[in-house]
């Protein structure tokens, strides 16, 4: 599992739904989740920039709200442009389980290193900077689970 920073963290796997699992590595609490409904791993976390060290065409990140989190430890990566695009599933309320207060912070942190966000409303669709707080927003008032989150992407400008 990727973080911020290597260590010791645990993972959370739903009893019901396999694919809903998520760690607590690097102070994320998922606090939101009922823990009767988990089981918990011990587990290692480490950082991409500490396993990856060529050119990544597609990142495909699904990590239940803990993308910033393992971006944030990929500071290498993204500042060389090893990572060419990135796909990742984009829930400011699953960012908020895992403790990252503000789901700005990944999409500002993708653009500040040259990425260009796209997939909202469409696929080739760009999310300039200025429209990242009204999409939380509507992603923070969808009365529907499903539309809590979406799918973006992030590619990195030719320079």
């Amino acid at each position: 599992a990727a973080s911020r920073e290597p260590g010791a963290a645990t993972l959370r796997s739903s009893i019901r739904n396999a694919g809903h699992s998520y760690t607590t590595a690097g102070g994320a609490g998922g606090d939101l989740e009922d823990p009767a409904r988990f089981s918990e791993y011990a587990i290692q976390v480490t950082t991409l920039d500490a396993v990856v060290h060529e050119e990544v065409h597609l990142l495909k990140m699904d990590t239940q709200g803990h993308e910033l989190r393992a971006l944030q430890g990929a500071g290498r990566l993204l500042s060389e442009g090893l990572l060419r695009r990135i796909a990742f599933e984009f829930s400011p309320y699953l960012m908020r389980n895992v403790g990252d207060a503000r789901p700005e912070d990944l999409l500002e942190l993708l653009q500040g290193h040259g990425y260009v966000i796209r997939g909202d409303p469409g696929p080739e669709d760009e999310v300039p900077p200025e429209r990242f707080g009204a999409l939380v927003r509507r992603l923070n008032h969808s009365r529907d689970v499903r539309g809590r989150w979406t799918d973006l992407w992030a590619e990195r400008r030719a320079v």
